[in-house]
């Protein structure tokens, strides 16, 4: 609307208005379809870690299970242990020991790769480094009080907001908005994919550790 008012009656500057007014449009199109994207990829991350979560979670039961099965076969036939100990070959010996150092390595990781999906997980606000973010209505946002939120802020940001509402928004409190905005978003964005990242990692080791400690348990069978 603003930019109209500056089109003046000759049809060169009608020309060159619609030609201002396009380029905006075009800039803001541009805008809202990055900041799309960003929101998209973050809602795809956060599916990714669900599942990335419940496989983890699943493998780490499946080492709990088999560390409670050899626990309770060592429980139920102790005699073994000091036959394992007295035979000749170390085999008897290192099998048993390197399937602990396996379960308990499956167990540590699968603990870290848990800690990383939370990670990936939590929410975060508008500045996710603490700094201060203007007042947008793209990423509205009123921490409460015992939160460490400011009534004098909060009041103001309120008032930003009643801009809207009273027809006071113009195309450059838009450009400022995205201009924030999708800097934070892409902050955000890049946190959650570097938790992502180093959970999926630990993962392959939890998935790495299964065959490990099926081939150790099947050769232990054979002494």
């Amino acid at each position: 609307m603003a930019l109209r008012k500056q089109i003046g009656n000759t049809r060169d500057d009608y020309d060159e208005g619609e030609q201002l007014m396009d380029g905006n449009e075009r800039v803001l199109r541009h805008l809202s379809d990055g900041y799309r994207n960003a929101q998209e990829t973050i809602r795809a991350l956060d599916v990714k870690t669900n599942i990335l979560t419940a496989l983890s979670v699943f493998c780490f039961t499946a080492m709990l299970g088999v560390m409670k099965v050899v626990w309770d076969h060592l429980c139920a036939h102790p005699e073994t242990i000091p036959s394992r100990l007295g035979c000749a070959s170390v085999l008897p010996v290192v099998l048993p020991a390197l399937l602990g150092l396996v379960l308990a390595g499956s167990l540590f990781v699968g603990a870290l790769c848990l800690w990383c999906c939370m990670a990936t997980l939590m929410a975060r606000g508008p500045a996710p480094d603490g700094s201060y973010v203007p007042t947008t209505v793209l990423f509205p946002y009123m921490p409460p009080k015992h939160w460490g939120g400011d009534k004098e802020a909060n009041t103001a940001a309120q008032a930003y907001y009643d801009r809207v509402r009273n027809g006071q928004f113009s195309e450059g409190d838009i450009l400022a908005e995205y201009h924030n905005q999708i800097s934070n978003v892409a902050g955000i964005q890049g946190e959650k994919i570097a938790w992502n990242r180093r959970a999926t990692n630990l993962f392959r080791w939890q998935v790495l550790s299964i065959p490990v400690a099926a081939v150790l348990i099947a050769s232990m069978k054979c002494f």
